[in-house]
Order: C-alpha cells, then sequence, then structure tokens
C-alpha cells in the first residue's frame, strides 16, 4: 500500500498536519480564531505520530511485527528449555521412585529394557550387518539395562507431560 505521504502529496495537508502535531505537543490551539476565539488544535492520534516519525503507518505495523515476533521467539525458546528441564527431573523422580518405593517392579521392568536392549542390538546386526561391531562397542557396550530403562522412563514421561501440556493450552 502506498504511505500517507504518497497519498497526500499536497504539502498543505502535510502543513496542516505538523501544524496539528505541534499545537498538540505544545498544547495549544492551532492558532485558527473563528468569531474571535482560538480553535483547539484536532487531536492526532499516537499510530498516526508513530507513522509520521518512522514514514508510514505500514513500516510502523512492520517494526512492530518484528518486535513481536522476536519475544514469541525468545518466549518459545525460554519454554523449550524449561519443559526439557521438567521433564528431566520428573524422569528422574520417576526413576529414583521406583528403585526405592517399587524395587519389584523395578526389578522387571529392568529386565524388560534389557530384553529391548538385546531385541534393537539384533536389529542393528541385522539391518547394518557390515558395521554391527562398532555399533555394538561404541553404542550397545556402553549401554546397560539401566541405562536403558531411564532412557524409556525418560520417554514416557516426556510423552504424558507434553499431553498434559497441551490439553491445559487447549
Amino acid at each position: 500500500m502506498a504511505s500517507l505521504r504518497q497519498r497526500f502529496r499536497g504539502k498543505f495537508v502535510w502543513r496542516q498536519v505538523g501544524a496539528a502535531v505541534a499545537a498538540q505537543d505544545r498544547g495549544v490551539g492551532d492558532g485558527v480564531r473563528e468569531g474571535g476565539e482560538e480553535r483547539p488544535a484536532a487531536r492526532v492520534s499516537a499510530s498516526f505520530r508513530r507513522s509520521l516519525a518512522f514514514g508510514s503507518f505500514q513500516q510502523t505495523q512492520a517494526l512492530r511485527a518484528k518486535g513481536i515476533l522476536m519475544f514469541r521467539f525468545l518466549g518459545g525458546l525460554i519454554g523449550i528449555f524449561a519443559m526439557l528441564i521438567i521433564e528431566l527431573v520428573v524422569t528422574m523422580l520417576v526413576y529414583v521412585g521406583l528403585n526405592l518405593y517399587s524395587f519389584e517392579l523395578f526389578g522387571t521392568l529392568v529386565r524388560y529394557a534389557g530384553a529391548a536392549l538385546e531385541m534393537m542390538a539384533a536389529l542393528v546386526e541385522r539391518v547394518f550387518a557390515s558395521s554391527a561391531n562398532t555399533a555394538y562397542a561404541s553404542v550397545f557396550g556402553e549401554l546397560g539395562p539401566k541405562s536403558m530403562l531411564l532412557l524409556l522412563i525418560g520417554l514416557v514421561v516426556a510423552a504424558v507431560l507434553r499431553v498434559l501440556v497441551g490439553a491445559v493450552r487447549g
């Protein structure tokens, strides 16, 4: 869209607008007398003032949108980090709680996690036969059943928390 200056190219219009803005800044009328009294200055909105300062109303809106987008980006980034920290803490609490208060269930889950780890190792051996030894030495050799259980609990906790947050947000 064309700016206001392009729409009203006449100098007379801009002189009147400039006089109204200046008069409003001074708090006085625009100096035009009607019947012996000074006429009060026309009120000029703040957004119109900004459009005069920045050149056009569209440019003002674009600058405002950039600020809003930056604020949304930073807010989203902080939200992601906060969610990761909450997921980590809740995962550790679930893992420790299972270990302390339900030792039999914890042992059963460790056995199932070990079985899942062995299935993953067999899948890697079948799909990537040429690099199975390297994968086993680097990943599966380091990863025990308790570590696998912690990873699986983390996945479940993250999924549950994200569903809850999504339900609350609507």
